[in-house]
C-alpha cells in the first residue's frame, strides 16, 4: 500500500438517540439491520448474528466484550467488504454501552474511555491506515425505562490492493479495541442487561 500509516482516533457526539431493543429492518443504504440480540454473559450466540458470519475479528471482539466480568455490552455491529476501482477495504461499527445504571447516561464515562483508548491507539497503531471515530449518541432502553447512552466505533480505512491486506488491518483494529473492551471492570451499580431481552 502506498503512504505511511495513518492511525486516526477521534470521538463525536450525534444528538439523535435511539430506542433499545430494536428490530430488524432495511437500511437506506440498502443492507439489512437484524435488529438487536443480547449476547452480555453468554456470548457464544454471536455465532448467531448474520453480521460476524464471515468475520472472525468482529466475533472475537463480541465474545471479548460480552464476557460475564466486563462492564460493558454490545448493542450493534456492521462488517462489509468494499472493493472499488481504488483498491480494497472493509468498513463496518461496533457499538457498544456501559452496562451500569449510575453510569451509562455520563457522557464522562464515555471520555474517560476514550481517553485511555487512544494511549493504547497512539502506542499500538500508529502504522494503520484506518480511522476510527467514537460516536456517541443518546439511547433508550425502554425495557428498564434507563436512559443512557452508547458508543459506536465505526471503522474506516485506506484502500489496499487486496481484500486480504485489508482484512488484516480490520483485524488489528479490532483486536486492540477487543483488548481494551476486555478489560473494563464491572462497575458497582446494578446492570442495565439484567432487564433486556435477549432479542427483539
Amino acid at each position: 500500500m502506498q503512504g505511511e500509516g495513518r492511525a486516526v482516533n477521534y470521538l463525536s457526539i450525534r444528538d439523535r438517540g435511539k430506542g433499545i431493543p430494536y428490530g430488524p429492518g432495511d437500511r437506506s443504504d440498502g443492507t439489512r439491520n437484524h435488529g438487536f440480540r443480547l449476547l452480555k454473559g453468554h456470548p457464544e450466540a454471536s455465532a448467531e448474528i448474520p453480521e460476524i458470519l464471515e468475520d472472525c475479528h468482529l466475533r472475537a471482539l463480541l465474545v471479548a466484550a460480552n464476557d460475564a466480568q466486563t462492564g460493558v455490552f454490545t448493542v450493534g455491529c456492521e462488517s462489509a467488504p468494499v472493493a472499488e476501482a481504488a483498491g480494497f477495504r472493509r468498513t463496518g461499527y461496533v457499538e457498544f454501552a456501559v452496562d451500569d445504571r449510575t453510569v451509562i447516561g455520563s457522557y464522562e464515562t464515555y471520555f474517560r474511555l476514550f481517553f485511555h483508548f487512544d494511549r493504547v491507539w497512539k502506542r499500538e497503531a500508529k502504522d494503520l491506515q484506518a480511522v476510527l471515530n467514537w460516536e456517541l449518541q443518546p439511547a433508550h432502553f425502554y425495557e428498564t425505562d434507563v436512559v443512557g447512552v452508547t458508543c459506536a466505533v465505526v471503522i474506516n480505512m485506506e484502500f489496499f490492493p487486496s481484500q486480504d491486506e485489508a482484512d488484516r488491518c480490520w483485524g488489528q483494529c479490532l483486536n486492540l479495541l477487543a483488548g481494551f473492551l476486555d478489560e473494563i471492570p464491572a462497575g458497582t451499580g446494578e446492570r442495565v442487561t439484567s432487564g433486556l431481552s435477549t432479542q427483539f
